[in-house]
């Protein structure tokens, strides 16, 4: 099937920041005298930070956030998070012929504007949704359901792509069609709702 527009997650999707976005976590947590494991905290990938941070009976949610944000900026100064390899092509060429390209992501707008409005792809899409933008939250369906119409667009000529389970129960409860970032996702098995199998970026092109 071919697609006229195509809505993105971003953690996992089009940045390869999945390491130091857990590690910040860590540090944050730590600091709240709560020591936890890497791979535990992997479960807070895909929803909103808030929600992540309620888990652990975190009660000052957005100063703990803050402090997330703030160690994650230190350890991107480290070492900077970058693009997939093959993504930004993949984009640019989407934006070139004209397919609407929307973003939908756990973040809020701050940490939208932190954490990916400074990379130069970001300038290709044509419109966002976060957070603060709908009640409901991944996995619920209402934030793909907001993008949609907000871009005025067709949601059976849309798909979300993303990386994580999350994003796949809110392309099913949003009722669109939903493809595995698989460079991101890397196990297959977690998932149980999809219209395509996205090995690498190149493959998105397949779609249109």
């Amino acid at each position: 099937m071919s697609y006229k527009n195509f809505i993105f997650d971003i953690d996992g999707t089009i940045i390869d920041n999945e390491a130091a976005n857990l590690k910040a976590l860590q540090i944050a947590l730590d600091e709240k005298g709560v020591h936890v494991e890497l791979d535990e905290l992997r479960f807070s990938l895909g929803i909103p930070s808030e929600v992540s941070l309620k888990a652990f009976g975190i009660t000052d949610i957005e100063k703990t956030m803050r402090m997330w944000g703030s160690h994650y900026q230190k350890l991107c100064l480290k070492n900077p998070q970058k693009p997939f390899s093959g993504i930004e092509d993949v984009i640019k060429t989407l934006k070139k012929n004209k397919y609407t390209l929307g973003i939908v992501t756990s973040k809020d707008r701050i940490e939208y504007r932190d954490e990916f409005e400074n990379y130069e792809i970001s300038k290709y899409f044509d419109g966002f949704i976060c957070t603060d933008d709908t009640f409901y939250h991944k996995p619920n369906g209402e934030p793909l359901l907001a993008i949609i119409k907000k871009l005025n667009i067709n949601l059976s000529e849309t798909i979300y792509i993303g990386d994580a389970v999350y994003d796949m129960e809110c392309a099913q409860n949003a009722g669109v069609d939903f493809g595995i970032a698989l460079w991101g996702a890397k196990d297959l098995g977690k998932f149980n709702y999809y219209s395509v199998i996205l090995n690498k970026p190149d493959d998105i092109l397949d779609l249109i």
